[in-house]
């Protein structure tokens, strides 16, 4: 049998430590990855393996040679341009005309391949993937099969609202020679994302085996590090080089070790490294071979390659230090940092936690590196949360990340691109477009700056001209020390998660696309921004039947920028507008829930008090908005959400009358829409999947519930300005009071919570629950959600926080309560598993 391993990758978030090796040459326990799974593939019987290459493909072909050396014979094709997983494969296929085992080479393992092929056989599978359980399956392809293995459905790196199982692709995998049937030559294609799913739906045998043992993607420099002390604690059984001269202490040939050194084991000593006297080595270290390490210094849980030196009294906790490095005297190194190849660190530098040096770099004596050689900011995993990407205003969020923020999102476009930027009143959201803009420029990306605006000219910009991204920075809604960057595409919808990766792996590179000094992007402003959308609402608005019915209505902006558009827009339809909080004020956009509670109430009142037919309230951004009737009543959300639907269905004529809204929408709404004409279409519970299905479905309107609004005949995005608008005019042409019509609401009982879980246990919730699959009374389509008669319940994961949202509706309160009890009980009864 035959083996593929894929060696094509250039270990992005692995970076700097692949700055100057390709990833499966990174050592663990002071041998590359790639020699670990070539002895445990010769382990099984397995001693022919072909591996394709592609960034600094000469290192690993220097090393392995043809594989003799190992016993086994190793062959390499190195790729002109990387073909997807299964691309590379295809391009080697003459190499295995019977069944054949992939492995990714970045993976540190001890499964039992023998097994796992036997499995294969005993299933007739044509492919099968070997599987394994994670607390997080954030980054992985998430996996269910039934009962014998055979793989019913599976998601490629999905977000916490999309999580099914915790059991995932570990990128190993048993394949007969009839995949290549399916597998296009020349074009870039994935296993994950092209093949198996192609495979399934073909009806193919496809076939998931849960393999027992370690398992680790050395993805990140978290899970190098942690893979290091595995390797070492013994959860990984691998061949550690060199002698182990007392239990957990490795050392290679020719290694000088002073008797007044200090060693605690578990660790590794390579070949002719020289620890001094004075010297403590604690466990978890890795030292490489010809290594120095000088008196009275010290290295806990740390991995030191080949050809470095450890000044005297210097110290190394949890941290890479890369191959020829130089620690001068009394140097520190914090927990999580990388110093990498060829940098010298003069006396008494010390370098914070998480802190990356790239390679080649001297530090001067006695300079505290409490950010990136490279750059001013210590980068986060995950950057994107529902869409926003979020932090501290100079902590967490500095200029300086903003260019790096607009290079990263600049280099996911060609050069020569256009983008559309605008913020909200505040002085942090000018000074970060200003800097996202130089970066973007910087990237060779064109900027068309409409500067401060609400949301919706945004997207109406975007839906209107060919622009490929949009970005606007505001004060955050959680408080007025954090600042949101929204970033959206050509359509002006959230990203999506894969397009958020490209942005977040680019940013993590800390290696920008710098355009040429003639490709720099240009910088040019839209003053008819506002004129242009202003005329596009009007002509979708019927002003005759408005004015026909003269509306006096009460409007509060918020403060923001919205304050000088929606009252002009309500004015040239007729209508009779009092204006609250229309000029922008930044210090007071920002309300807590207590003072919106509180802005509601007002409005309420001056509704009565002036005699109004309405009132509504903007949010400062632009995108939401919030109603009270004419006898000073505040609708609640979903009243709302269900009065403008129906309005707007009963008024629609031939146009039509879809209607977008979350899974979570109630059931009587549902029916009462369907009742009165209208087509509902279901989203998943998030603002992209609504988007999207509002725009392909080409509803008449989309809700989150949440006093959002999308007309996607208008554009993408919430729009409160055009909604206040709308609204007002479905209320002039129905002619009866707001109070009135407020009684076609029907009665609903749709509550709404959420509950505690621990992060590392959110994924196997969700298996557990997503097991009952066969049960007629189980939904899956947006979480888990469970039918009982005419009531249920619904369990999503809450994407950002360690918890799970739930909602449930019944018939009466009590059966609404009844549910939520229910679901809880359910989590509950998972968690304590």
């Amino acid at each position: 049998m035959r083996a593929m391993l894929l060696g094509a990758g250039e270990g992005t978030r692995l970076r700097p430590i692949t700055a100057t090796r390709p990833k499966p040459m990174i050592p663990i326990a002071n041998r590359p990855i790639m020699e670990h799974i070539l002895l445990l593939l010769k382990e099984h019987g397995i001693t022919e393996v072909f591996s394709n290459l592609y960034y600094l493909a000469d290192q690993i072909e220097s090393y392995f040679g043809d594989g003799s050396a190992l016993g086994m014979s190793v062959k390499f094709k190195v790729e002109e341009k990387l073909p997807g997983t299964a691309g590379g494969v295809k391009n080697v296929e003459d190499f295995f005309p019977d069944t054949f085992m992939v492995v990714s080479g970045d993976l540190l393992t001890d499964f039992n391949l023998t097994d796992a092929l036997d499995f294969h056989k005993r299933q007739g599978s044509m492919a099968t993937l070997l599987l394994t359980r994670v607390e997080s399956p954030l980054e992985y392809g998430v996996v269910i099969a039934d009962k014998d293995g055979r793989v019913s459905r599976f998601l490629e790196k999905p977000g916490w609202s999309e999580v099914f199982s915790d059991t995932v692709n570990s990128g190993i995998y048993i394949l007969e020679p009839e995949v290549f049937d399916y597998i296009p030559a020349g074009v870039d294609f994935d296993f994950s994302k092209d093949l198996f799913p192609l495979l399934l739906k073909e009806g193919q045998p496809i076939f998931g085996y849960v393999a027992d043992g370690y398992w680790c993607d050395v993805g990140s420099i978290d899970s190098y590090i942690k893979a290091q002390v595995d390797a070492l604690s013994g959860k990984v059984k691998l061949n550690v080089p060199g002698e182990q001269v007392m239990p957990g202490v490795w050392v290679g040939r020719s290694a000088k070790i002073s008797s007044r050194a200090d060693l605690k084991g578990p660790l590794v000593l390579g070949e002719n490294c020289e620890i001094a006297p004075g010297a403590r080595i604690r466990e978890y270290s890795v030292i490489g071979d010809n290594v120095i390490v000088a008196p009275n210094s010290f290295v806990v849980r740390s991995t030191v390659y080949g050809n470095s030196y450890i000044g005297e009294g210097s110290m190394v906790s949890g941290s890479v230090i890369c191959k020829n490095v130089v620690l001068k005297e009394s140097v520190r190194v914090g927990e999580g940092a990388v110093v990498s190849d060829d940098s010298i660190l003069n006396s008494s530098v010390s370098v914070k936690p998480g802190i990356r040096v790239w390679p080649s770099k001297v530090i001067d004596e006695g300079v505290v590196l409490s950010s990136s050689v490279v750059w001013e900011q210590r980068l986060r995993r995950e950057l994107f949360s529902e869409g926003v990407i979020s932090g501290l205003v100079n902590f967490e969020f500095t200029p300086e990340f903003a260019v790096r923020l607009g290079s990263a999102i600049g280099a996911t476009m060609k050069k020569g691109s256009n983008v559309v930027v605008s913020r909200d009143p505040s002085a942090t959201g000018r000074m970060m477009k200003r800097a996202l803009v130089a970066g973007l420029s910087s990237a060779g990306v064109n900027v068309c700056d409409i500067q401060g605006q609400p949301l919706p000219i945004l997207w109406h910009m975007l839906k209107r001209d060919a622009y490929a991204t949009g970005i606007h920075t505001s004060i955050s809604q959680s408080s007025t020390e954090r600042l949101d960057i929204q970033v959206f595409d050509k359509h002006g919808m959230p990203l999506s998660r894969n397009d958020e990766r490209k942005i977040e792996t680019l940013l993590s590179r800390e290696d920008p696309r710098r355009a040429s000094a003639s490709e720099v992007g240009g910088i040019n402003y839209f003053p008819r921004a506002v004129e242009y959308y202003i005329e596009d609402c009007m002509a979708r608005i019927n002003v005759e039947a408005a004015k026909a019915n003269r509306l006096k209505a009460v409007v509060d902006c918020g403060y923001g920028f919205a304050g000088t558009i929606a009252p002009s827009i309500l004015v040239k339809m007729g209508v009779e507008v009092t204006s609250l909080n229309a000029i922008d004020q930044p210090t007071k956009m920002h309300r807590s829930a207590a003072e919106f509670e509180r802005a509601k109430e007002d409005l309420a009142m001056i509704v009565k008090t002036v005699g109004a037919d309405l009132g509504i309230l903007i949010e400062p951004q632009g995108s939401h908005m919030h109603v009270t009737d004419d006898t000073g009543r505040v609708l609640t959300n979903l009243e709302l959400a269900y009065l403008f639907a129906l309005l707007t269905v009963r008024t629609k004529g031939k146009g039509s009358r879809g209607v977008a809204v979350p899974s979570f929408m109630p059931r009587v709404f549902v029916q009462a829409l369907t009742a009165n004409g209208a087509t509902v279409y279901r989203s998943r519970a998030h603002s992209r999947s609504l988007a999207d299905l509002a725009r392909t479905s080409k509803s008449a309107i989309a809700t989150d519930l949440a006093g959002g609004f999308i007309f996607p005949d208008l554009h993408s995005g919430f729009d409160a300005m055009f909604g206040a608008a709308k609204f007002a005019e479905l209320v002039a042409v129905d002619s009866a009071p707001l109070s009135q019509l407020v009684q076609l609401i029907p009665e609903h009982n749709l509550l709404m919570d959420t509950m505690p879980c621990p992060w590392e246990l959110k994924a196997q919730v969700m298996r557990e629950l997503l097991a009952r699959l066969d049960d007629p009374a189980v939904d899956t389509f947006d979480g888990y959600r469970r039918n009982i008669d005419d009531d249920w319940y619904m369990v999503l994961p809450d994407p950002a926080r360690p918890a799970f949202k739930l909602y449930a509706e019944g018939g009466t309160r009590a059966r609404a309560e009844a549910m939520l009890r229910k679901a809880k009980e359910e989590i509950t009864r998972e968690i304590e598993k």
